[in-house]
């Protein structure tokens, strides 16, 4: 793997990011749509013939408002010197992530939620939210290997401050791993061929 000195949601983060696959696609291939964007959408976004999506709204404003204070609180909780990186990996260029955290003495991968009640009520549990879970293995996809654990810390502000926050660690199996770096390969296989052999838009 390796990290890149770039800061999250900067210029430079964006560009980087509109190339290849990031965490946040990798549940289009899984689930064949992710919120509005499709896998047909996907491609054609990677191919630079559609606008990628604004995401926007209060999910996330409270994420980028919460996930620092988050992180400090888990990071020492466990005590570990997590903190927000960007990363690709060095065996499959075009496979990225930016990490809310990632320490690498420990193979600690940090992946802040800020949800409603239903979800969290499933970290509370001890379980990721299927939704997430594409996020989370890509992301460890993409440290090739030297991650040992995901650190998902569920915070809800609808119910108790007692109850508000959660922690699951989480060790994804090889067969999901395997089977999400196919749906990526396969993916990123179809975009070459489509850019290589004719515009986008010549499509049926």
């Amino acid at each position: 793997m390796k990290i890149l000195d770039l800061q999250q949601k900067s210029d430079e983060w964006l560009a980087w990011r509109a190339t290849g696959l990031g965490s946040s696609d990798a549940p289009v291939l899984v689930h064949g749509k992710h919120y509005k964007t499709t896998r047909q959408d996907l491609l054609a976004i990677k191919a630079g013939h559609m606008k990628a999506p604004t995401v926007s709204g209060w999910a996330v404003e409270q994420g980028v408002r919460n996930e620092p204070l988050l992180l400090e609180w888990s990071r020492q909780g466990l005590g570990v010197n997590a903190k927000p990186v960007c990363m690709m990996s060095e065996r499959y260029p075009w496979l990225k992530s930016s990490k809310d955290g990632w320490d690498g003495a420990t193979g600690s991968i940090f992946e802040i939620k800020v949800i409603g009640r239903e979800k969290h009520k499933q970290a509370r549990q001890g379980l990721i939210p299927e939704d997430f879970l594409p996020q989370v293995h890509h992301q460890w996809l993409a440290t090739d290997g030297e991650a040992k654990r995901v650190v998902y810390v569920s915070y809800c502000q609808h119910v108790p401050p007692r109850e508000s926050k959660a922690v699951v660690i989480y060790q994804p199996s090889q067969n999901l791993l395997n089977e999400l770096l196919d749906l990526e390969i396969a993916f990123m296989s179809e975009l070459q061929a489509l850019l290589v052999a004719r515009p986008f838009s010549e499509l049926p």
